[in-house]
């Protein structure tokens, strides 16, 4: 893209000459046939209507003109000798080309948005004062003209967009971002890397999935660190998280095992895996207010909580404690201790046989027993206590 000198600096001497160059630009075979087409009345008609308008209305009067009129102009203006008059078409047509030309450069900059050209020729446009180059709002220039003063613009552009309240579309197009260009995709991408937790809540999580599923796996790492730090559990969610868990799956105490969560902060990956243990209680205790009160207490002490395949049953694993709970409240909550659960539990699996509630009863091998009558809750509580006073222990990651 080719931006004449003259876009800034017009001088009335300077139109014989740039009458020639745009006549070299359109090929001699149109810039005569256009000259040909001069209405020498429509010339006169439109230098009487320029010579009469306040200087105020030029800049109005240079976006209204058809761009034909224009031309009108270019190719005429050299014959004219009436000074003045010189002065004020020059004046329309530089500010015409000003607003062709920057409205150019801004296109450009939204399809290329890591092209040098285009950047460097709207920074020169705010040197020198030409904000009606961009077409978003004014209250929104300085957050633009800030981008454009970093080395980079979209990280610049979506750490300022991050910071806002408003949805992030409504942010883009108030700042003039045509939507769905590259600029847009870059900047909303640079939101979600670098978002602030206002910046989370205030999307709809249903588009911002749609948005993830857009990022690289490694940005999407980047993303699940940075969201599950910002937020608290209760700010989770669900769209976000599923989508997270579909593309990363669960993290384990140990990340070589599910290397796509090896660079997520231990506390993050804490969080997440606290943010599926509530959710499987959820699930899990659906008509069961009660329960599932009781056992929401507990959710940041389970390293793993999962149905029983086959069985209406949810294993809840705890470092030194595994409990079996049913789904019918007149069964007792079976505790094990993790190795005899899980040499008991890759027995069945082993011999391929299917599990039955009966199977999860293992009177010989259980370590108590939780009866949902009476005061249970604190029964329960006085138990478990026992169990998770001991510490951190080497709890085993049970086979699904």
């Amino acid at each position: 893209m080719v931006i004449p000198r003259h876009v800034f600096v017009f001088k009335p001497s300077r139109l014989p000459a740039v009458a020639e160059q745009l006549k070299q630009r359109l090929g001699p075979g149109r810039a005569a046939l256009l000259e040909q087409r001069l209405d020498p009345t429509a010339v006169d008609q439109l230098l009487q209507r320029i010579s009469r308008i306040p200087d105020a209305q030029l800049p109005g009067l240079a976006a209204e003109l058809l761009t034909r009129e224009i031309w009108m102009l270019v190719l005429a203006l050299p014959r004219q000798e009436d000074l003045d008059l010189v002065k004020r078409c020059a004046e329309i047509i530089r500010l015409r080309w000003r607003l062709a030309f920057g409205s150019r450069a801004w296109q450009q900059a939204n399809n290329h948005p890591g092209h040098p050209g285009p950047l460097a020729l709207l920074r020169y446009a705010l040197e020198k004062g030409q904000r009606s180059w961009f077409p978003g709002s004014a209250d929104r220039l300085p957050i633009i003209e800030r981008a454009l003063a970093s080395p980079d613009l979209v990280p610049a552009l979506g750490a300022a967009l991050a910071q806002g309240e408003e949805p992030y579309v409504e942010q883009a197009r108030a700042c003039g971002v045509a939507p769905e260009s590259q600029l847009w995709l870059a900047v909303r991408r640079a939101c979600l890397l670098k978002g602030e937790p206002q910046a989370y809540l205030r999307e709809d999580p249903s588009e911002m999935a749609e948005w993830l599923a857009e990022l690289r796996e490694e940005e999407l790492v980047t993303f699940a660190d940075r969201y599950l730090q910002a937020l608290t559990h209760d700010q989770y969610q669900q769209a976000v998280m599923s989508h997270l868990f579909q593309r990363l799956g669960m993290p384990v105490r140990d990340s070589r095992l599910n290397p796509r969560w090896e660079k997520v902060s231990v506390s993050s990956r804490s969080a997440f895996q606290k943010w599926w243990n509530a959710r499987e209680l959820s699930v899990f205790f659906n008509t069961d207010n009660e329960r599932h009160r009781f056992w929401l207490q507990y959710v940041g002490q389970m390293r793993e909580v999962y149905p029983a395949p086959y069985v209406e049953a949810l294993i809840m694993v705890f470092s030194r404690i595994v409990v079996v709970e049913f789904a019918h409240k007149g069964n007792a909550a079976y505790l094990y201790l993790p190795r005899v659960f899980l040499r008991v539990f890759n027995s069945y699996s082993q011999a391929a046989q299917v599990l039955r509630p009966s199977r999860l009863k293992l009177r010989g091998f259980r370590r108590d027993r939780i009866i949902h009558s009476g005061s249970w809750q604190w029964r329960a509580k006085r138990l478990l206590s026992k169990y998770l006073a001991e510490g951190d222990g080497d709890g085993a990651t049970l086979l699904r």
